[in-house]
Parts: structure tokens; sequence; C-alpha cells
């Protein structure tokens, strides 16, 4: 059983500082036979691409849609036993960007995980928020700011919007997600987004 980590007493939270390359794991369309792929590296303080104090993540890899008919997907999840996160004192997560290629990217949330059959991930909800930013490549310890209120995420199953869902539950974030897909032949190739944080807040705290 897992014990949800609360933030309740701070104005915000930076949930995965420091990154933990042991905490994440690859879930792409290989799944469904797809060919997709992805990694997240963690790229250390003074490392080249690095131009902070304290780690950062490197989500990149490859997009296929090609090999099942324009719907490829690549992601890195939290591992199974990630300890669930309490973020009901907050109203919105902010990702600080210092480097994107401009691609469309999915930051997902989810408050339930289907056990698996046969050693196979199954699908289930996910809160999701899509966002894309012109590419940049800060040198000069500056980001790009994702402002996401929760309210904004968007219920879906295997991508498909769902209407009569129940309320995300914010007392307990079993799984935590990023995200790139082809929203059907849209985009593919090689991808990379740098991420230096994402910051949990209470409107106007940050």
């Amino acid at each position: 059983m897992h014990i949800p980590v609360a933030f309740r007493a701070l104005a915000s939270a930076a949930l995965f500082t420091p990154w933990d390359k042991s905490q994440w794991i690859a879930s792409d369309d290989t799944v469904r036979n797809g060919a997709s792929h992805s990694t997240l590296d963690i790229i250390e303080a003074g490392a080249a691409g690095n131009h902070f104090a304290q780690s950062i993540a490197n989500f990149h890899g490859n997009l296929d849609y090609a090999t099942l008919g324009g719907a490829g997907f690549a992601s890195q999840r939290t591992v199974d036993d990630w300890p669930s996160l309490d973020i009901s004192a907050y109203d919105t997560i902010t990702l600080e960007i210092p480097f994107t290629d401009g691609k469309k990217y999915t930051f997902n949330l989810k408050d339930t995980v289907p056990p698996p059959v046969n050693g196979v991930e199954q699908s289930g909800v996910s809160w999701e928020f899509d966002f894309q930013i012109p590419a940049v490549n800060h040198t000069d310890g500056a980001v790009e700011k994702v402002v996401m209120p929760l309210s904004a995420f968007v219920p879906t199953f295997r991508g498909r919007v769902q209407n009569d869902t129940a309320p995300l539950d914010l007392t307990s974030i079993k799984r935590v997600n990023f995200m790139i897909r082809s929203f059907f032949a849209e985009q593919d190739g090689d991808f990379e987004l740098h991420i230096k944080s994402a910051i949990a807040s209470k409107e106007g705290s940050t």
C-alpha cells in the first residue's frame, strides 16, 4: 500500500527534485507493436546542456507513426513502486523548460492504475494537458514556463475524451508521465525536451 507524499505545509513544491532516473521507465507504443522509443536521462549540474546548479531531466527519443498507421506515442512514466502524491493543497503545476524542439508534448496524471495482465501494462484513464513551446535553447539559466491549471486537465482513455469519469483525486496521484504522440501523423521523428522542474503551487504563489 502506498502512502501519499503530502506537500500541504508548503506554498509550492518541486515534485521531482532532485531528478532520479531510477524512478522513471519507458511506456512506448512498442506495447502495441509500434516502433517509437523514449528515454529519460538526467543531466547533472555542470554537465554539457545543463546551465543550472541542480540536475535536469532530458526526455528524448524517436516518434514513429508509420508502423501503427498514424498513431504513434512515446512516454516516460513513474515506476510501479513510485510513492503516490497528495497535491490537493495546490491548483497549478508549472513546468520549467530550458530546451525544447518545438514539438507538442503531453503531461499526464493518473489517480488509478489498472494491474498488468500477463505482465502487460493496461490502459486506464489519464488526465492530460497538452503543451507546445516554440523551439528554444536557453544557455543563460532562463526557462520557459508551462502553467497548467489542474482544472484544465482533460480525462482521456486511449486518447479519447471521457465525459463521465469521476473527478481527479488530487490526494492520491499514483502515476505521472511525460508523453509525445503523433496526433494522427501530425508529428514524428527525433524529439527532445529538457525539464528543470515541475512545481505544484496555489494560484498567485509562484
